[in-house]
């Protein structure tokens, strides 16, 4: 695999990795749902990523063993699944944001 392909990718990755480090810190020390949720979040995006590496070889096995005959159909119904899991891990860290700010505002107006 050439550099050319992962360099573009490297920067989302770290990113998401590095979510994934202070979600795990968080998730360690406080044990919240909000830290469970961008944990599971930013998991699923990092792994998402480094999926794509995999999909043209994944895509290619599916049509040669007759899985799908049309690339292009295997291609989109992959890429159906992928966007399902992105869509999932936005959720959690939309929901993990709400749940902290909602706590974090419940404790402060006492």
């Amino acid at each position: 695999m050439s550099w050319f392909v992962i360099l573009p990718v490297l920067p989302i990755l770290l990113a998401y990795l590095g979510g994934v480090t202070v979600a795990l810190i968080l998730v360690i020390r406080q044990r919240s749902l909000p830290a469970i949720l961008a944990l599971i979040g930013f998991t699923v995006l990092a792994a998402m990523v480094l999926f794509n590496f995999l999909r043209a070889p994944v895509i290619e096995f599916m049509v040669r063993g007759r899985i799908f005959r049309n690339p292009g159909v295997a291609h989109a119904g992959l890429g159906c699944c992928c966007s399902v899991f992105d869509v999932a891990a936005i959720v959690c860290l939309i929901t993990a944001l709400w749940q902290a700010l909602a706590g974090r505002s419940a404790g402060s107006a006492i």
